[in-house]
């Protein structure tokens, strides 16, 4: 029931029997293929409504209105255009199209200046004579109630050239004659014709067809710079967030293709980083899927990748010194009998006679070299079943004058039948039943030059009697969600090992377009505060 976590530090430990192991960078890289069903694309229509809602400014420009006997120049005309869109519902399955609609249409327009130029017969001398007055009137405003127009469209999804493209196949926005207020006319030199200019203003307003270029400009903007924000999150690399401060996760995309009507396959790779591991180093491991590997859609996003990558993480987390973790003699059982017993100890670990039967002392675990994992079969839901050997220092500290001190090192083979199971969140984790190795054990130098003590160990019947200290959950990993759109994230929920070496992951269907925090962790025990006393005293 024990995680690896980090080693803690202990002062002065040194033991001669082994040095640890070289490291060096690692770096995993596994092809993947990845099947997102057709829901995903609603998730992604979704995530685009999201985007809809709010107000696109557009500049208009300046636009000359002929109105007969007098002339409009509306010049610095600026429109806002507010929307809000009830979700999109699909209604063409085949092309992957749906239905857009807005009864809450608004819109607010402001021109900057409105030059009015009429003809005006003025008589005179007995002559009428045509004579043009310009006015000039600033600062117009005009308002378009919510609720008074509407927005017909239809949307479609596309993958082309590896691209999502959103587009609208059909767009029809209407309001009625008169929908149009002046709010605002800054205009006295036309205080006795104001009415007449005001309603030739909103005869021109009241058609849709003078503003529908800049509402439909507004939208497609925003489909436009949706489909390129889609297009980069679904298909190009993306580091995957964690907290991990010793790995990087990497999702390199490269192509996506359509799946005869059932969502898109895409495929590339996934990348693993272990890059502080040492400088100047670098080693690499590629697992491509064998030739001819194909993904079965099924209900679900699916995944595989190959499951020796899997397997190399180990390798990564040995390098990264993510395998080590320590605990205290209370914690492992069989050692607690020995030291309940005088004569286990008389005849077993005479040098424990040194201290009284209470004495917390610490052990520490060390991998020796890397782990592997070799005969995995498929062991039931979401369980994998192989051999795992490591080799492993357990290296004890003893209290000595108020502080732990290098007592004694074991080596020894941890061997056996283990299994391997994806939990909550996408964690990985490992359980090994240890059978029995050759344990060898010596003491520590300094702890010899200081008490010269008795060194015999009945070294088998210690080892069985301790056994369940590695009897231990181990390695725990973490298989991070992955990010589709802009929010929707893929979580893994149970696995299956197929043939090949492949490895295939079930997302929830259930998946969500709120991302959670992603880690990609090692887990640690809880912290426990131990009581050094001297339990000894120098000979």
């Amino acid at each position: 029931m024990r995680p690896f976590p980090v080693v803690a530090a202990i002062a002065a430990a040194s033991f001669a029997l082994l040095a640890p192991p070289a490291q060096a960078e690692w770096q995993v890289r596994s092809e993947f293929q990845l099947h997102l069903t057709e829901d995903t694309f609603d998730k992604m229509i979704q995530d685009f409504w999201q985007s809809l809602q709010g107000t696109q400014k557009v500049a208009v420009g300046n636009v000359p209105v002929n109105l007969g006997d007098t002339q409009l120049a509306i010049n610095g005309i600026n429109v806002a255009v507010n929307y809000s869109f009830p979700l999109p519902t699909r209604i063409d399955t085949t092309h992957r199209i749906w239905d857009l609609k807005s009864n809450n249409l608004g819109a607010a327009v402001t021109v900057d200046q409105l030059v009015i130029t009429r003809n005006q017969v003025i008589n005179i001398g007995g002559v009428n004579v045509n004579t043009p007055i310009v006015v000039v009137c600033n600062n117009i405003a005009l308002n378009l109630p919510a609720g008074q127009a509407s927005i017909e469209a239809t949307v479609e999804a596309q993958v082309v050239q590896n691209q999502v493209q959103l587009t609208m196949p059909t767009y029809n926005a209407t309001w009625p004659s008169g929908a149009w207020q002046i709010s605002s006319l800054n205009c006295p030199e036309l205080a006795s014709v104001s009415d007449q200019v005001q309603a030739q203003i909103l005869a021109y307003l009241s058609s849709f067809q003078n503003l529908d270029a800049a509402v439909n400009s507004a939208l497609t903007t925003e489909f436009t710079k949706w489909s390129q924000q889609a297009s980069l999150l679904l298909l190009s690399q993306q580091q995957l967030p964690t907290t991990s401060d010793y790995l990087k996760i990497f999702y390199e995309p490269q192509t996506a293709r359509e799946n005869n009507g059932n969502g898109l396959i895409l495929t590339g790779f996934l990348r693993f980083d272990y890059p502080f591991v040492a400088q100047g180093q670098n080693y690499e491991q590629d697992f491509p899927l064998a030739a001819g590997t194909q993904i079965v859609p099924g209900t679900t996003p699916q995944l595989i990748v190959s499951f020796s990558a899997i397997k190399a993480l180990m390798m990564g987390e040995y390098f990264s010194g993510k395998l080590e973790y320590t605990m205290p003699s209370s914690q492992v059982t069989g050692f607690q009998s020995i030291m309940s017993s005088f004569w286990l100890k008389l005849f077993g670990w005479p040098d424990l006679l040194s201290f009284p039967n209470n004495t917390s002392f610490l052990f520490q675990f060390l991998p020796m070299g890397p782990p592997s994992f070799l005969n995995e079969v498929a062991g039931g839901t979401n369980v994998i079943t192989g051999d795992l050997t490591q080799p492993v220092s357990m290296r004890m500290f003893a209290p000595v004058n108020g502080q732990y001190t290098p007592y004694v090192e074991f080596r020894t083979t941890l061997a056996g039948p283990a299994t391997m199971t994806l939990g909550t969140a996408g964690q990985i984790n490992f359980k090994i039943d240890a059978a029995d190795q050759p344990v060898q054990y010596a003491f520590a130098q300094t702890y010899i030059d200081q008490f010269n003590p008795n060194k015999f160990i009945a070294i088998n019947t210690i080892a069985k009697s301790a056994r369940t200290a590695l009897n231990t959950d181990g390695l725990q990993l973490t298989i991070p969600p992955l990010t589709v759109g802009s929010s929707i994230t893929l979580a893994p929920n149970d696995w299956q090992l197929q043939p090949n070496d492949v490895i295939r992951l079930d997302f929830s269907a259930n998946s969500t377009a709120v991302a959670p925090a992603v880690t990609t962790t090692v887990q640690t025990t809880n912290s426990k505060t131990l009581s050094v006393t001297s339990a000894r005293s120098k000979k």
